[in-house]
C-alpha cells in the first residue's frame, strides 16, 4: 500500500510546484512582503498579505489604525509600501498613512508605535519639536529587519496626545482648582509675579523661542532614538 501512494504523492508534490512557479500558489505570510510589479496583491485571510518575491525593493506592511471617532468609516488595518532598504523618513510613513485613510488626518496629527509593546517612533505628542521626522529614518531603528523576523508584530499608528502644558502650568492651576480659584487668573498672576515662565520666554512648542534639541544619548534615554548596536546584533542574526 505505501508503495501505490508514492506515485500519487510524487504527482501532487510536481503539481504543487508548478502552480507556485505559476504564481497560482503564492507563499503567504503575516503582515509583510514585498510588493508586486503590477500591483496586484491577494489578502488571505486576517492580517495576512501575499510573499511573492518578484519585487525585492518594495515591501508591503500592514499598519493597525488606532484612531477612535476622529476617523469613524475608516478601516482597522490598512497597508503601505516602503523601501526595503529603509531609506523611508518617519515622515514619509506618516504621509503614506494619512493618504491611505482618505486625507481624514494629516501626517503631523500621528503616533507611530511599532513592535508588541508600542515602542513609540518619532514625535510624541502634538507640536513635539523634539526630532525632525524629515530625517529619521525607518533604517536607523532596524523596524523592516524586526519585521522581517517577526513579521506578525507590524505597525500601529494612533493620534498624538495633546502638547504639555507650559513648564509650571499644571502644578499652577492644580492648586487653583484644589483653592476654588480660577486657574487661568492664577497662571497669569504667576507669570506676572516671574514665578513661572512667560510665554515669550519659552521655546517651542510653547513659545517662539529657538529649541535646542537635546544631545544623541538623551534621545536615546527618553525613547526618542533607538540605542545604536553592532550589526552582529541584528535581529536577522541567529546568535
Amino acid at each position: 500500500m505505501a508503495f501505490a501512494l508514492k506515485p500519487i504523492l510524487a504527482t501532487i508534490m510536481v503539481n504543487l510546484v508548478n502552480a507556485f512557479v505559476r504564481n497560482d500558489c503564492p507563499l503567504v505570510f503575516p503582515s509583510i512582503s514585498p510588493i508586486r510589479e503590477n500591483n496586484r496583491v491577494t489578502q488571505r485571510g486576517p492580517k495576512k498579505t501575499v510573499f511573492d518575491m518578484t519585487n525585492p525593493d518594495l515591501l508591503k506592511v500592514s499598519v493597525k489604525l488606532i484612531f477612535g471617532s476622529k476617523c469613524s468609516g475608516v478601516a482597522d488595518e490598512i497597508t503601505i509600501t516602503v523601501e526595503k532598504s529603509g531609506e523611508d523618513t518617519i515622515h514619509d510613513v506618516k504621509t503614506k498613512i494619512a493618504e491611505a485613510v482618505g486625507g481624514s488626518v494629516s501626517p503631523d496629527d500621528l503616533l507611530l508605535n511599532f513592535g508588541p509593546n508600542d515602542r513609540k517612533v518619532g514625535r510624541q505628542y502634538y507640536g513635539d519639536p523634539t526630532v525632525d521626522e524629515k530625517s529619521i529614518r525607518l533604517k536607523q531603528y532596524s523596524i523592516l529587519s524586526w519585521l522581517e523576523r517577526f513579521p506578525h508584530w507590524g505597525l500601529s499608528v494612533s493620534l498624538l496626545p495633546p502638547t504639555p502644558p507650559p513648564p509650571g502650568v499644571a502644578i499652577r492651576k492644580a492648586a487653583a482648582i484644589a483653592e476654588n480659584k480660577d486657574p487661568d487668573q492664577a497662571v497669569e498672576d504667576a507669570r506676572k509675579a516671574g514665578e513661572i515662565p512667560k510665554i515669550k520666554d519659552l521655546a517651542a512648542p510653547w513659545g517662539p523661542k529657538d529649541f535646542v534639541a537635546p544631545k544623541a544619548e538623551d534621545l536615546v534615554s527618553d525613547g526618542y532614538l533607538p540605542a545604536v548596536y553592532p550589526e552582529s546584533s541584528s535581529p536577522l542574526i541567529d546568535a
